[in-house]
């Protein structure tokens, strides 16, 4: 009688989801000075600066970062790009999340006046070792434009984003992101960004940053092109 009573409580245990690991309240902060060189739409040899913010506490996760590119040549601005974004994650499980998210943008040499998005998602976590791991993202977002010369759009589109994080022994990182947009609207229209980042530890809390930007509109405004690109290294500073 006795094993019959505690096998249906064992069965439960053993279909409960696993409870996400215990994570320490903590907040990370990185702060970066980079030489960039820009080409595409912008094209110029100039500075940018930018920062990433995250704060865990429990089962919840709050990021912000802000990266800005600029340059002018003469009387000429030739790189003008700005993104900013907040993001809040709910770990439900080990592998599983819930998150939202909020983005802005401006990038005039592509002729983008401003972009703002808002989106809800899930998160999936396939891969999670020691020094490799990989996370999913998918969900839906809303999405205004403004275009110059004048052309304001509202739309829904969804969003599939990948990032990979390989931890080198000598603690240097890899990373590599990639994410897709789609209008659900018009399936013509979509976006493509990608981003490489190699980071190598240099002395104390300072480390030297490479990274690759790729960012691809697959229908710019008429007489612009389709694609930006953005090669930056400079020195991050950790805390």
């Amino acid at each position: 009688m006795a094993l019959c009573a505690t096998a249906p409580a064992i069965a439960a245990a053993q279909d409960k989801p696993a409870a996400p690991p215990a994570r320490k309240d903590s907040t990370h902060f990185t702060a970066d000075l980079r030489f960039v060189s820009a080409s595409g739409n912008a094209s110029s040899n100039t500075l940018s600066t930018g920062d990433k913010l995250t704060h865990w506490a429990g089962p919840w996760s709050f990021g912000q970062e802000l990266a800005v590119v600029y340059g002018r040549n003469d009387q000429t601005t030739v790189a003008n790009f700005y993104h900013g974004a907040l993001r809040g994650k709910y770990a439900a499980t080990a592998r599983f999340s819930a998150l939202t998210w909020v983005v802005w943008e401006r990038d005039t040499p592509a002729g983008l006046v401003q972009r703002f998005e808002e989106g809800v998602g899930v998160g999936y976590q396939p891969l999670d070792l020691p020094h490799d791991k990989l996370a999913l993202e998918l969900g839906p977002t809303l999405v205004q434009e403004r275009h110059s010369p004048p052309d304001d759009k509202t739309f829904g589109a969804a969003r599939v984003s990948a990032a990979y994080h390989h931890l080198f022994p000598k603690k240097a990182v890899f990373e590599q992101l990639f994410e897709w947009l789609p209008n659900l609207q018009d399936k013509t229209d979509y976006r493509v960004n990608a981003r490489s980042t190699l980071t190598v530890p240099l002395a104390g809390a300072f480390a030297l940053s490479i990274a690759y930007d790729f960012r691809y509109t697959n229908t710019p405004p008429a007489g612009l092109k389709t694609s930006d690109r953005f090669l930056t290294a400079g020195l991050q500073l950790a805390l």
